[in-house]
């Protein structure tokens, strides 16, 4: 006799965060929010180095794995290892390329948004 879990406890519930931002007209998940602000800011800023950048979008916003790393650094980083930045999307900065962490949770994604927000960068939760 089989007997149904989901039946019995209810669905299956998980502790991970599927909360949606709006910005500049589109809604994104927490990583590709990351991705968009820091590739539009990158945009928007034709002559900054990678160095400026880190001070507009330090790495202690995320944490351990900083909101993005040069590209070759990253590679260093994963090692073989679980994925943890944005390998295949790379952006330019100014003739160098950088990849996007995507290790964003509900603890550290506050902290980019509200960095973002004194930059007078708008992003609201999706509901």
């Amino acid at each position: 006799m089989y007997v149904f879990t989901e039946l019995v406890w209810g669905p299956k519930k998980t502790s991970r965060n599927f909360n949606k931002y709006l910005y500049r007209g589109h809604v994104y998940g927490k990583s590709r929010l990351v991705e968009a602000v820091i590739t539009d800011y990158v945009r928007e800023h034709t002559d900054i180095a990678i160095d400026e950048l880190k001070k507009v979008f330090p790495d202690n916003l995320q944490g351990s794995w900083g909101c993005f790393q040069p590209h070759d650094e990253a590679i260093k980083r994963q090692n073989g290892g679980r994925k943890r930045y944005r390998i295949d999307t790379p952006v330019d900065v100014n003739g160098d390329s950088i990849v996007i962490c995507d290790q964003w949770s509900i603890h550290n994604i506050g902290n980019f948004i509200d960095k973002a927000k004194t930059l007078g960068i708008d992003i609201k939760q999706y509901k």
